[in-house]
């Protein structure tokens, strides 16, 4: 008989766009600079198709052993296969029992799409062949292929059968730029085959080289309760029953299925396929035979192949049901001439043969925390984001600083905030996160900064209040303080970070008790960090937090809180400041901030110290006039009006607050100020007259 090349048609892979997002959160994070190489692996389907997806990076995971005491039947495999295939199920179980079958591969990864280019990518395959080479245009593979393994011929032949994926991550763009190949070992004179015949569903009787109908039938009842294990298994047209390709042994005449001699002639090599190919081998038979032949040594003889169409698992009216192969191997001195054939995936780009795969999976959110991951690349890559990106900030008053706060914040990646305001929106051109419209329509601040910061930041969790945090100094009725009372406690316990950016003193005051009452009894407490403007000046100072000792925004006080808003002239009741004064402010809030976050002491870092982003001051004081900074440090007054012990000891209960609120003096008392004042008022100045000096 004639003898025909045997044509093996191109590897099916299915590249999910998962593989690229995971590739990319790895490339960020951990890969980072350099030449990397990982190990990944491909889920090996039921028809032969190699699935890459996020699941590849994690070489203990099985896809379908849910019931490793019950291995899947091949027909429930492949519908799960199909499902995962068609991404409606994402289905990962843990299980020692696996049953999955999977192909190694080595994936490398480049800084530079240039590099990609250049990289000698067939010496990489030759080199994890281990391959000697005789000629410059001809390396063999190691004598080490004839050798058996100790793990078994199906471990053997997956280790052969190796896929390799060179790939450059543009992690700006969010893009790949990609090289596949899955390298093939073949002999000097290629297979061949004699006989090749279509089994069909309308000739029940006919044979294909003694394969038939029934032959067929028979495989697909042993798998709808079986499992096939392997890609491939054997038929025996004797027993008309299917063995494991571990069960076959020859001994150059016959061969042994599990024990039982049978003729080579009545043995079929089988596996599944889609026929999408036609009549053409898929490709993962290529390596299967020339290892299985050398394992079995089968040299020089006749070897039947039966390629099942996997369409079988879902109907069985298909007129090309399976193929029928009779192939002749090569024989034991062309199996000793062995060469590669690199097997690089190729594609038609503008009419031109193309090798290199592109592939985009632009994700908005993730990309904004690029530049942040890029910090620790080479800039500081001592830097925990975690640190910062899982704050939960409070900010209290949403006007002009508190809006550039929010967009500060921001572009550090914080995404976890409590926005506390009662205002309207009246002033878009300084207020960033508001627009125009929002000042004829009586909009809440709180709620147009919500719709904005969703705009910049989709993902973002926000608790939005729309409230006036109580004023000491201010009349309020009693039932009204002592619910504002409550929510203001509720706001303080649920932040990381309170930043205190009202436009009044009074309005710092109640949030700042809280959080010292909180801190003195060694609750966990916020850290809060007030910042006041001036018309070309602010001032920010970071409150007393655990072992840090600092004086806090009312140390400075010499008198009982008082309403300083009432009563206003116009251009006093808003914060008349320069244009560049706010966002500077915010600015160093927020660096500060970030700052401390990754001090060994978080907020308690003590004044002076440095970390890996800054220093750690306890105040700050900037003038834009003259462009001076100070860092300044003051202790804690013992007769501070909102965190001395003194009054803290006295405000234990909410009735005693809501007492201050009705009279502040009281603060006066509680404090010691009173008694401290009264003693200055009877120091007299002694004046005496000698020698024409004033002696105070």
């Amino acid at each position: 008989m004639d003898e025909n090349i045997l044509i093996f048609k191109p590897q099916v892979y299915k590249i999910d766009s998962s593989f690229f997002e995971e590739l990319y959160h790895i490339k960020l994070k951990k890969l980072k600079q350099g030449l990397n190489n990982l190990s990944i692996k491909s889920l090996v389907t039921v028809d032969g198709t190699f699935l890459i997806d996020k699941y590849s990076f994690d070489l203990n995971q099985c896809r379908f052993g849910e019931r490793p005491e019950q291995p899947l039947a091949e027909f429930v495999r492949y519908t799960l296969e199909k499902e995962l295939l068609d991404r409606n199920s994402e289905n990962i179980y843990k299980n020692n029992d696996c049953t999955c079958r999977f192909v190694q591969g080595t994936l490398v990864v480049f800084d530079s799409l240039l590099e990609l280019r250049k990289f000698d990518k067939k010496a990489f395959i030759s080199s994890h062949f281990d391959l000697e080479c005789t000629t410059p245009d001809k390396p063999l593979i190691s004598s080490h292929i004839f050798k058996k393994l100790s793990s078994g011929f199906e471990e053997y032949y997956y280790k052969v059968n190796h896929f390799f994926i060179f790939c450059f991550m543009d992690l700006k763009s969010r893009s790949g730029y990609y090289y596949i190949a899955d390298p093939v070992v073949t002999t000097k004179s290629p297979f061949a085959y004699s006989y090749l015949g279509v089994v069909n569903n309308t000739t029940y009787m006919q044979s294909y080289n003694n394969f038939k109908l029934s032959d067929l039938n028979a495989i697909l009842i042993h798998f709808k309760s079986n499992t096939l294990g392997d890609l491939f298994f054997i038929y025996s047209r004797l027993h008309s029953r299917v063995f494991r390709t571990k069960d076959f042994l020859y001994d150059g005449v016959n061969v042994s299925l599990n024990g039982e001699s049978v003729p080579l002639e009545s043995v079929y090599i089988c596996s599944y396929s889609c026929f999408n190919g036609g009549k053409d081998l898929p490709k993962f038979w290529r390596n299967f035979l020339l290892s299985f032949c050398i394992e079995n040594r089968i040299f020089g003889e006749n070897l039947n192949l039966v390629i099942v169409n996997s369409k079988l698992f879902e109907t069985d009216e298909i007129y090309s049901q399976a193929f029928v192969y009779c192939i002749k191997t090569p024989s034991e001195d062309e199996f000793r001439d062995l060469s590669i054939v690199y097997g690089f995936r190729h594609h038609i780009s503008k009419e031109t043969l193309s090798y290199e795969y592109y592939y985009s999976f632009m994700d908005h959110v993730d990309n904004e925390k690029l530049n942040l991951e890029l910090i620790t690349w080479r800039i500081l890559p001592e830097l925990n984001l975690d640190k910062i990106l899982n704050l939960k900030v409070c900010i209290i008053g949403l006007g002009t600083l508190g809006c550039s706060l929010v967009r500060q914040l921001l572009a550090w990646g914080v995404e976890t905030f409590v926005l506390v305001d009662s205002g309207f929106v009246t002033n878009s051109t300084r207020q960033s996160l508001y627009t125009h419209k929002y000042c004829f329509t009586n909009t809440p601040k709180v709620d147009a900064a919500e719709k904005m910061i969703f705009k910049i930041k989709p993902d973002c969790k926000l608790t939005i209040v729309n409230t006036e945090i109580p004023m000491i100094g201010h009349s309020y009725c009693e039932n009204f303080l002592n619910e504002q009372l409550k929510n203001t406690k509720a706001i303080v316990a649920s932040s990381d970070v309170i930043v205190l950016a009202t436009d009044s003193k009074e309005s710092r005051w109640l949030p700042s008790l809280i959080a010292s009452q909180m801190n003195m009894k060694g609750e966990k407490c916020p850290l809060v960090v007030s910042a006041g403007l001036g018309f070309d000046s602010f001032m920010i100072v970071r409150h007393s937090y655990k072992d840090f000792k600092g004086s806090c925004y009312f140390c400075s006080e010499s008198q009982a809180p008082r309403d300083t808003i009432t009563g206003r002239p116009f251009d006093e009741t808003c914060t008349v400041v320069k244009a560049g004064i706010t966002d500077i402010c915010a600015s160093m809030v927020v660096e500060l901030i970030v700052s401390l976050t990754q001090h060994e002491k978080m907020f308690a870092a003590d004044h002076g110290d440095k970390t890996c982003i800054g220093k750690t001051p306890h105040s700050i004081r900037f003038s834009l006039s003259d462009y001076k900074c100070s860092e300044l440090y003051a202790e804690p007054s013992e007769m501070c009006i909102c965190c001395s012990e003194n009054v803290l000891n006295k405000l234990n209960t909410d009735e005693d607050i809501i007492e201050v609120f009705k009279d502040p003096s009281i603060l006066m008392k509680y404090s010691k100020l009173e008694s401290f004042i009264d003693q200055l008022s009877e120091y007299k100045i002694n004046e005496k007259k000698e020698e024409g000096y004033v002696v105070l």
